[in-house]
């Protein structure tokens, strides 16, 4: 899952800081939590915040391997 994937990239180093992983999993969390709620737009809404927080983190917090798997991910979960 996305959340063993951003565990398994700090692991790897390729996320720096335990609070950024912290932040990616709180949103995650949301997502999964609208998802089992069919709450759509909430759930498209908190996979537009982790893609933000990405962004923002992209080139000092992670990788540009972490980035563009995560990106991908993430986009992928937006077109289901």
């Amino acid at each position: 899952t996305l959340g063993r994937d951003v565990l398994a990239m700090l692991d790897l180093h390729w996320i720096s800081k335990k609070s950024t992983v912290a932040n990616y999993l709180k949103l995650i969390a949301q997502y999964s939590h609208q998802l089992h709620v069919s709450d759509r737009k909430g759930a498209h809404a908190s996979l537009q915040s982790l893609l933000g927080a990405l962004t923002t983190d992209s080139g000092t917090e992670l990788t540009k391997d972490a980035y563009t798997s995560l990106r991908t991910d993430i986009e992928t979960l937006m077109q289901q």
